[in-house]
């Protein structure tokens, strides 16, 4: 197993900020696009899978017992919480029960996502796997096994994102349900946290300053372009792929042994270790706010006090979702089976 870093648990604390943040803007608000809420949305949910896939490199062990181990593990940490807290969520909304996947469809959809792309990382793994064999049985040699598989993992993104979009072809509604769209938009930033992990000499790369700095520059040039109306085929995706590289290689760089030891770091270390939980039950704590959204429109002809009053709302509202939230894991979590069913965490055994 991967040794976990402070600097990751960082990363997803920087996501988890990002995701209640924008739920004010967008759930609570309801207002005006903006600046901000954009480039929220343009690296929040990568971010999170980016990490996930970072920590996607141990071997998959290909036997039965090893591949019914993965996927229990996968379905309790993923899949379980649905049934009980998005279903709880969908009750307090309408008063009504409903099916899991209109609760996915809604606010709970990530979770069903990423079990979605482990279901293609599995089959793209094992399709590597077989391959990588044949030609060891081939040619007996090792030489180009590791070409082989980075090919056949890169060629899985256009094939996968094909195959979605012909899906769509046959009944949007079904694929919508099973928030397809949302695969292909994030599978690729799986595959591109699980090279970071998986190549030491990429990661460093990723992580230097220098690249550090072209991703900064990179992110502000294109999308300032797209917000001014210039748009070219790929431009979002290399937006999010700039803005993942200076968030990562920043964070990487300045959480070190001396640094971790900040009050603001531990926080944020400790939101990403719960972060998953944070996701779950941040929903029950977002409010209406008709009045604050009446005054935002009235204010929408200067850029000025629009930026400010979202910057400062936003904070404000975020840190004022996160107490009820952050109360309310840890008394849930002091339960071992309160945190096996809402959070999918193992039972511990006696």
């Amino acid at each position: 197993m991967r040794q976990r870093s402070v600097s990751f648990d960082v990363l997803k604390g920087i996501a988890i900020l990002l995701v209640v943040l924008g739920h004010v803007f967008r759930t609570s608000l309801r207002g005006a696009p903006s600046v901000i809420e954009d480039v929220i949305y343009s690296i929040h949910m990568p971010l999170f899978v980016l990490v996930t896939g970072y920590f996607a490199t141990r071997p998959i062990d290909w036997t039965l017992r090893g591949v019914c181990t993965f996927w229990r593990t996968k379905t309790l940490r993923l899949l379980l919480p649905l049934l009980f807290i998005a279903e709880i969520a969908q009750i307090a909304d309408e008063g009504a029960v409903s099916l899991p996947l209109r609760s996915m469809v809604g606010g709970y959809w990530f979770t069903y996502a990423l079990f979605m792309i482990f279901i293609v990382f599995f089959f793209a793994q094992g399709i590597s796997h077989l391959a990588t064999r044949c030609y060891i049985w081939i040619h007996r040699e090792k030489t180009a096994t590791e070409a082989l598989h980075i090919t056949i993992l890169l060629l899985s993104i256009p094939i996968v994102e094909g195959l979605i979009a012909y899906f769509y072809t046959f009944d949007s509604r079904i694929c919508n349900g099973l928030v397809l769209y949302k695969v292909a938009y994030l599978y690729k930033y799986l595959l591109f946290g699980y090279f970071l992990g998986r190549y030491p000499q990429f990661e460093a790369l990723i992580r230097s300053e220098q690249i550090g700095a072209v991703g900064f520059f990179s992110f502000v040039v294109l999308f300032t372009a797209l917000r001014l109306g210039v748009s070219f085929i790929g431009q979002e995706i290399l937006i999010t792929l700039a803005g993942l590289i200076f968030i990562y290689s920043a964070t990487r760089i300045f959480v070190t042994e001396q640094t971790e030891r900040l009050k603001w770091i531990r926080a944020l270390a400790y939101l990403g270790r719960v972060s998953l939980a944070v996701y779950f039950l941040h929903y029950f704590f977002l409010p209406d706010l008709p009045i604050l959204r009446n005054y935002e429109q009235s204010i929408l002809g200067d850029p000025i006090a629009h930026f400010a009053f979202q910057a400062l709302l936003g904070l404000a509202m975020t840190t004022l979702i996160l107490i009820p939230t952050l109360l309310s894991i840890q008394i849930t979590r002091s339960n071992r089976y309160l945190r096996f069913f809402l959070y999918g965490e193992a039972l511990p055994k006696n």
